[in-house]
């Protein structure tokens, strides 16, 4: 019996690891706005928790922009964000959860993008 694979479910792996590390990320965001004692960088924080899962969303419905979008999105946040600001023990841990979601959405990105030719 030959396996029938669709669009949808190939790379689902990587999908998924890729929704679980946006969750993660915005997790950590949510646990920033809690610790955070200046209410405007915990709106700040908000913000961000809400933009990751909506970028979990689209990666885990297989939209491609999402995988764009969630190249650039960890990789501007750790370039221009502020760094001194980190008010948890597992601060660092959350940064490089960020980081390793830039290739994970790299490598779906150029997956879907190669189907898209076939």
């Amino acid at each position: 019996m030959a396996a029938v694979t669709t669009a949808g479910h190939r790379h689902l792996r990587a999908r998924v690891l890729l929704g679980a590390l946006l969750t993660l990320a915005g997790i950590g965001q949510l646990i920033r706005v809690v610790r955070c004692g200046v209410p405007i960088d915990g709106a700040g924080h908000m913000g961000i928790a809400l933009a990751y899962a909506m970028l979990a969303l689209t990666v885990l419905v297989n939209e491609r922009w999402g995988f764009f979008a969630a190249i650039g999105f960890p990789a501007i946040g750790e370039l221009l964000g502020d760094n001194r600001v980190y008010e948890f023990g597992a601060s660092g841990a959350m940064q490089v959860v960020e980081i390793l979601i830039v290739p994970t959405a790299f490598y779906l990105w150029r997956a879907t993008a190669r189907m898209d030719t076939q």
